[in-house]
């Protein structure tokens, strides 16, 4: 995970024991939103960065990102009579959302750099760009000598320009650092000069080097601390170390997609910590972490309770209804299935019934082309049921439609921002009606429309996933349980 360059200090070569990005919610690494993204209100996220170090480390600063992709990569397969004439790949990787906390050692709030939901969001890492200013020196030609040296800071073996530098000329004294920058004439024989104070650490203008007093925090430890942008050092000491981190995010965020075959939305942590020996990347630590995002119903929606219907007649032959209890199932559950036939013909007999989940979902790609596919999720067919069981007037089955528990199976409905992806379900069945006297075969077909949401009271499974050194998402085979 960790690529470094040695170095001549003595703690280059030293690396953090632990270094872990841990996030504050009821679901191990997912945070849940209720509602729609019409609906829902926005999303508090909030976690720590872990670390420990066996030894004390100067660092330039510590970095935490979030940052959602889209993702397209499949082959457009083009046809003309059923044949094959042409395929053409289609790759697209679009960053949705960058969400950047700047130094986590300074302020534990960051700020939206890329979406299209920074509108109403203020970044609360404003930095303060404002120096001491140097006052210029007396008209002695050296400036290096005893009496215009600078402090002197151990921790990184840089110096700061002193102010405020007082001469004497005639028994009378004279302020060097005056609003025009003046210089002052010195006598020659003027040996009594009062040397320079070093400077003191102060808020706003803090100095280069920011020293920790003591180890294993568990807070911001330079909270408020206003430093020039580029400039501050923070000395760490060896102990272990959790910093605090929080945002607000919109509530209409696109959720996570990981399970189709041609398109994804995910989202990664990305957290550096920089050594102050060198601004390069392989000098840095860095750690990634996958988030999940999911969507749910919001306790008052309509299709938590709402019945889902449908009835027809075959004229002269039979009238027929099918009905579900609930229109919205949790993914890894089930729906009790009614089915009511009236046959209005003598000799009809019931034959097969099957019945199957088909999930329907359109892509976009960055040029607003749009992609469509269909795949059946489930499909069953029903136990055989004999016609002694069935008043002559009315035929009645009971049966139960369960639900895949996997994201790789089935996808929850959805339909992200600007349409990027939409998957919608439906639950089909086909009824076959046997007519005795010349074993003549009629199929009855139906369509209901249903919703699958994930619902954490229902064990679901979602992929597993897997973070390369460089951040790449690679998906490996297995499923790993999620609630």
């Amino acid at each position: 995970m960790f690529h470094l360059r040695s170095g001549s200090s003595s703690n280059n070569n030293s690396q953090p024991v632990l270094f872990e990005i841990r996030i504050k919610s009821s679901y191990k690494n997912i945070i849940l939103i209720k509602g729609s993204e019409y609906e829902a209100p926005s999303i508090y996220l909030s976690g720590s960065l872990v670390f420990s170090l066996p030894e004390q480390m100067s660092v330039f600063k510590i970095n935490l990102k979030l940052i959602g992709c889209f993702k397209l990569d499949f082959m457009e397969v083009l046809t003309h009579n059923n044949r094959i004439t042409s395929s053409n790949p289609v790759k697209a990787n679009v960053t949705t959302l960058k969400y950047e906390w700047d130094n986590l050692l300074v302020s534990n709030e960051g700020s939206i750099i890329t979406g299209d939901y920074a509108a109403s969001t203020t970044n609360t890492n404003t930095t303060n760009t404002s120096s001491t200013s140097s006052s210029s020196s007396s008209s002695t030609t050296n400036n290096n000598n005893s009496n215009n040296s600078a402090q002197n800071f151990s921790a990184t073996n840089q110096s700061t320009t002193a102010s405020n530098s007082n001469s004497t000329s005639n028994g009378s004294t004279s302020n060097s650092n005056n609003n025009n920058n003046s210089i002052t004439n010195v006598s020659s024989h003027n040996n009594n000069r009062q040397k320079q104070k070093p400077s003191r650490l102060k808020r706003p203008g803090a100095p280069t080097t920011l020293q920790l007093p003591e180890s294993s925090i568990n807070n911001t430890p330079f909270e408020n601390v206003k430093t020039p942008t580029g400039s501050n050092i923070f000395v760490l000491p060896k102990g272990n170390y959790e910093l605090p981190f929080k945002c607000v995010l919109p509530g209409n965020l696109p959720e996570t997609i990981e399970g189709l075959q041609s398109g994804s939305m995910m989202y990664k942590f990305e957290a550096s910590l920089m050594k102050s020996s060198s601004l390069l990347k392989h000098n840095h630590f860095i750690k990634y972490k996958y988030l999940r995002i999911f969507r749910t119903l919001s306790p008052n929606d309509v299709a938590l309770s709402e019945d889902v219907s449908i009835e027809n007649t075959w004229p002269g032959r039979v009238q027929y209804e099918v009905n579900i209890p609930r229109k919205a199932i949790p993914i890894g559950g089930s729906t009790p299935v009614n089915i009511v036939i009236v046959p209005l013909k003598k000799g009809l007999k019931l034959g097969k019934i099957s019945a199957a989940v088909v999930q329907h979902y359109v892509l976009k790609d960055p040029n607003q082309t749009i992609y469509d596919h269909d795949d059946v999720i489930y499909d069953c067919e029903l136990p055989p049921i004999s016609m002694d069981s069935f008043p002559s007037d009315r035929w009645s089955i009971n049966a139960t439609i369960v639900i895949p528990s996997d994201l790789k199976s089935c996808t929850q409905d959805c339909d992200l921002k600007d349409g990027i992806i939409k998957v919608r379900h439906k639950l089909k069945f086909k009824i076959k009606i046997v007519n005795a006297e010349d074993g003549h075969l009629s199929e009855l077909r139906a369509k209901l429309p249903i919703i699958l949401y994930v619902n954490p009271k229902y064990k679901i499974y979602g992929r597993n996933i897997d973070l390369d050194h460089n951040g790449k998402i690679h998906i490996k085979p297995g499923m790993v349980p999620l609630f």
